[in-house]
């Protein structure tokens, strides 16, 4: 029997493989830049694809998703006090997002987000 399969480890390279498959950057300056080798990286994709085509979803998966939603959003406190202030959000494809700090929802504000991700998957 192998060895268990490190939860952790897995979260990891799949946040790692989804940022590189986002990125502009060739193979060689995202490694670089993330502090990889390219053969790491190679190989996660494909043990990752395998492992999705299996049909096996494994605990990593769910742990990923859950981290890559705390990556999306991050609490900020502003030391804003005039109740005509906004903030913008500018989301990585580019959506730009304002919001009244005077009726600031931040559970709304991760509703947004999140249907600007969904409706970018399909």
């Amino acid at each position: 029997m192998g060895k268990p399969r490190d939860i952790a480890k897995e979260a990891y390279w799949r946040r790692i493989v989804r940022r590189y498959g986002a990125s502009p950057l060739s193979t060689r300056e995202f490694c670089a830049k993330h502090g990889i080798s390219d053969w790491q990286l190679y190989w996660w994709r494909r043990e990752l694809q395998a492992r999705d085509a299996s049909g096996h979803e494994s605990a990593a998966v769910d742990q990923d998703r859950d981290a890559t939603a705390d990556e999306r959003f991050v609490e900020l406190r502003l030391p804003i006090s005039p109740a005509s202030a906004a903030i913008e959000v500018v989301h990585p494809r580019g959506h730009v997002i304002r919001v009244s700090t005077a009726s600031f929802d931040a559970d709304l504000l991760r509703r947004i987000l999140s249907a600007l991700d969904s409706s970018e998957a399909t």
